[in-house]
């Protein structure tokens, strides 16, 4: 049984901004839209550090997000992958004109186990600042695989968003779990091709990532990263939860790519830039520094 923890405190929920590429690339541009209600006080921890089993290569990375030219987000993500499990987390918070107008900060994590093919998620939490309140959300899951346990603080008006379908999380995994499954199929050789059921405990949706093959990343000043990478298409396929009023952003979001290589020779591969295109400009993710194996690569500051 799903036991479902709710705060009576009204909060207006601030979507997407999660703090990591493939959280971004999920919630699209509408984070933008919605960040301007969000509130001023940096998250808290979320999780505990589980422990990875031997074999893990984690990798520390920082990015910078722009929207039509400013700069919006800054986060940090970690990725750790084990023989049989994974953590993946991170925290975000607003940047430039956005922070100086609606501050906001989260952090989210991830961990699970590999079994053959398949992959189970063990926990899931997300916990952001906005505003003068706290929002909070966890998920835990059976041994095999089902929601065993969720809590929302506070829980979604069903005013402002569109209902869940019955069951909703039956046989779905969280967003983060859908990345570590990818960054597990590139490092294998095969690709960035899959079709997910998505539950992150407010919104159900299926991500299609379709492989386009290689694409060459230009030297920027922006990112530490330059030379080929895999181009992730996303398609995110809505099926309830969803904010009943779309902006602008979110109407025209076309053409989410997330771009995946080894930042350097024997480190795991990771997103190492994003981008989505909209009406309205584009949103483009560069990798500003990372850290693997003792070797650490950054965007040189002034």
């Amino acid at each position: 049984m799903i036991r479902h923890s709710a705060s009576r405190s009204k909060f207006i929920t601030v979507i997407g901004l999660a703090g990591l590429i493939p959280a971004l690339l999920v919630a699209g541009s509408s984070s933008l839209a919605h960040a301007n209600q969000a509130g001023s006080d940096r998250a808290t921890s979320v999780v505990s550090r589980s422990p990875i089993s031997e074999g893990s290569q984690p990798v520390r990375a920082s990015y910078d997000v722009y929207f039509g030219g400013f700069h919006v987000l800054s986060s940090t993500a970690m990725y750790e992958r084990g023989e049989t499990d994974y953590a993946v987390s991170a925290t975000g918070r607003t940047q430039g004109i956005l922070e100086f107008f609606f501050e906001w900060a989260g952090e989210t994590r991830t961990t699970g186990r590999f079994n053959g093919p398949r992959v189970f998620p063990i926990l899931h939490e997300s916990r952001g600042q906005g505003s003068s309140e706290e929002r909070r959300m966890s998920i835990r899951y059976d041994e095999s695989g089902e929601v065993a346990d969720l809590v929302v603080e506070p829980t979604p008006d069903p005013e402002e968003v569109t209902p869940l379908p019955e069951n909703a999380d039956d046989g779905t995994i969280d967003p983060l779990t859908v990345f570590a499954d990818l960054g597990r199929s590139v490092s294998e050789g095969r690709g960035c091709t899959g079709t997910y059921a998505v539950f992150d405990g407010k919104r159900r949706y299926d991500l299609t990532v379709s492989d386009r093959g290689e694409e060459v990343l230009q030297p920027t000043s922006y990112s530490v990263f330059s030379g080929p990478a895999l181009a992730c298409h996303v398609e995110w396929d809505m099926k309830g939860g969803a904010r009943r009023e779309k902006n602008k952003y979110s109407r025209t979001a076309r053409d989410r790519t997330v771009y995946v290589a080894a930042p350097f020779e024997g480190a795991e591969p990771i997103p190492v830039a994003m981008s989505i295109e909209t009406d309205y400009g584009t949103l483009m993710a560069h990798l500003t520094s990372v850290e693997a194996g003792g070797r650490r690569l950054a965007v040189p500051t002034d």
